[in-house]
C-alpha cells in the first residue's frame, strides 16, 4: 500500500487482437486507477497501447502490474511495461 496517488505510464505492445484493450482496461478497473489519457497505434497486426493511469491511494503499482501480466484469461497482453510518471 502507499500513502498516495501514483501515475504510470502503462505501455502494451504485442500482436493485437479482440478484447486486448478491454483485457487491460478491466484489470486497472478492478484497481480503481483512473485512466487519464490513452493512445494506441496498430500496423500490421501488432497494436503499440500507451495509458496514463493514476493507482490510487491504498493501491500498489506492483499489485496492478502483477495482474496484468501474471492473470491467464483470453486476449491477455504480449508485453507489459510500466514506468512512474510522477506522484500526484
Amino acid at each position: 500500500m502507499t500513502g498516495r496517488s501514483e501515475v504510470y505510464l502503462v505501455n502494451v505492445t504485442g500482436r493485437d487482437r479482440p478484447g486486448l484493450v478491454a483485457t487491460v482496461n478491466g484489470v486497472l478497473a478492478q484497481f480503481d486507477v483512473n485512466v487519464l489519457d490513452i493512445g494506441q497505434a496498430v500496423i500490421h497486426d501488432y497494436i503499440a497501447l500507451g495509458i496514463l493511469a493514476e493507482i490510487p491511494e491504498g493501491y500498489s503499482a506492483s499489485a496492478v502490474m502483477k495482474e496484468l501480466l501474471l492473470s491467464p484469461r483470453p486476449g491477455h497482453p504480449g508485453e507489459v511495461l510500466a514506468r512512474s510518471a510522477g506522484a500526484v
